[in-house]
């Protein structure tokens, strides 16, 4: 039975395959195509022995028509050509048949029933009404031929007329007999078929309801999982907020900075919550230190290195013996080295900062400063009352542990009335730009300090912020970014 089916549907098209219904109806198409063509065998046996020529031809026409239905719904997959092709190939070789049988009296008759059944089976009803129509037609045209006294010829031998009624009766219900065993086996597989999709269905739903019970258990464990996380990133977000609050603390405020140097701005914004980098001001034997540093990494880390860096130079300024930037910095470093030193052997080689250091002297007018990578910008008018800014450079090297390291140089600065000085850590110069995608530079940044240069203070810093915003653009924020600007006042 396997084997018949795959004959069957090797025969239906790709594209009647894909609906269950579908593909049963092809099949019984198939079915009634290779049924009539193998019930011509028995016909041929008797035509040829009765020597039924015109019968044999048509016979012959009508399994051609059957097998090239055939072919054309397997590579065209078109019910209503292959069905109606096949109807045309019976309903014209059962003509010639009547015609030289007897007329209505032949034995072919019964077979106009099926061909018109077919056609009620697989397409449309208006095909079938009109093959029905065509039968009827013709079975009228032939009773009254044979009424108004037409003889139609018997081409088959008398002796052979009663085996062709027979044949005929018996074919046409062994036919019959046949669609219907084709169909229910048909039904009987599809039946089979839909009992094990149904079981397969079942065992599916089993196996979805499973996973489904296994991923609620998934998700309950993801959503506790997750409100842990949750719980501890707000324990995490408020101990940074609250240490947030403390760096601040740490830091001048805003009042002793005027308080102490009144033509000043700080321009201070951290890459994250809380950042690296500090400036420090103290007022220390009628000397003025102030400081803007840039310690190693971003967030708690550098946030911790920014409050030791503090906490040393508090330490320093209370037991300062010299107030010479120089020697400021190189007890900074030693006390810095030491305090990694003591608690971790291998502390990384970068731990530290870059820092720019001056201490102003009221009675000399005088700055001396020193610069642990980090340099000092003077703009200062020339005799031309035209605006030029000088470069004092720093040691190249950082506090902290270096291999070439050597004691930090002083510079002394005379300074001069409208005299502009500008601390700043590197990550004003190393924002990265919308629309260049490079960072901003010194050489923009000089340019830029000289074009506001004539600007009261309060404007410069606004200027500042709005050029480095409008470069930014929507570019993540590349460093912490700390600038202090001091316009010198000597009256």
């Amino acid at each position: 039975m396997t084997y018949f089916f795959s004959i069957l549907d090797w025969f239906v098209n790709s594209k009647r395959k894909n609906s269950k219904e579908d593909l049963q109806n092809s099949r019984l198409l198939v079915s009634v195509f290779l049924v009539s063509v193998i019930f011509s065998a028995p016909y041929y046996i008797l035509y040829v022995v009765a020597e039924y020529e015109i019968a044999i031809w048509s016979l012959t026409f009508i399994c051609f028509t059957g097998i090239a239905g055939l072919f054309a719904f397997k590579y065209f997959g078109s019910k209503t050509f292959s069905t109606n092709f096949f109807v045309f190939g019976g309903f014209a070789g059962f003509t010639s048949f009547i015609m030289t049988s007897g007329g209505i009296f032949s034995p072919t008759i019964p077979w106009l029933i099926p061909s018109v059944l077919i056609c009620f089976l697989f397409v449309e009803k208006k095909y079938g009404y009109f093959w029905t129509t065509l039968s009827f037609l013709s079975i009228i045209i032939y009773t009254i031929l044979n009424v108004t006294g037409t003889e139609f010829p018997y081409y088959i031998g008398k002796e052979y007329l009663q085996w062709h009624y027979g044949l005929t009766y018996l074919g046409v219900s062994i036919y019959v007999l046949a669609l219907v065993v084709i169909y229910n086996t048909l039904v009987d597989r599809n039946t089979l078929e839909l009992k094990h999709l149904n079981i397969k269905l079942s065992e599916s739903e089993e196996e979805l309801k499973q996973q489904n019970e296994e991923l609620q258990v998934i998700s309950e464990n993801l959503n506790t999982e997750k409100q842990i996380v949750e719980e501890k990133n707000q324990q995490i977000s408020n101990s940074i907020q609250y240490a947030s609050k403390i760096q601040t603390a740490l830091l001048p405020s805003n009042e002793f900075l005027q308080k102490v140097i009144p033509n000043s701005f700080i321009i201070y914004k951290q890459r994250d919550i809380i950042g690296g980098d500090f400036y420090f001001l103290k007022v220390v034997k009628n000397k003025i230190v102030f400081a803007v540093a840039d310690c190693t990494g971003h967030g708690v880390p550098g946030a911790m290195m920014s409050m030791l860096g503090v906490a040393l130079l508090e330490e320093i300024m209370d037991n300062v013996k010299s107030l010479k930037s120089n020697e400021i910095l190189d007890v900074l470093r030693e006390r810095l080295k030491k305090s990694f030193s003591d608690k971790n052997e291998t502390s990384n080689q970068k731990d530290g900062m870059d820092i720019a250091l001056l201490v102003f002297d009221n009675e000399t007018k005088k700055i001396s400063y020193t610069g642990a990578n980090s340099a000092l910008y003077l703009v200062r008018k020339n005799s031309e009352q035209i605006a030029e800014l000088t470069t004092f450079k720093a040691d190249p090297m950082p506090i902290g542990v270096y291999v070439k390291e050597k004691p930090f140089t002083e510079i002394e600065i005379q300074l001069k009335e409208d005299d502009l000085i500008y601390l700043f850590s590197d990550g004003y110069l190393s924002q990265f730009g919308k629309e260049t995608d490079k960072p901003l530079g010194s050489k923009r940044f000089k340019e830029l300090l000289l074009k506001n240069s004539n600007l009261e203070l309060s404007e410069q810093k606004q200027n500042l912020i709005d050029f480095l915003n409008t470069w930014q653009g929507d570019k993540s924020q590349t460093d912490d970014i700390l600038v202090a600007g001091v316009k010198i006042k000597l009256s």
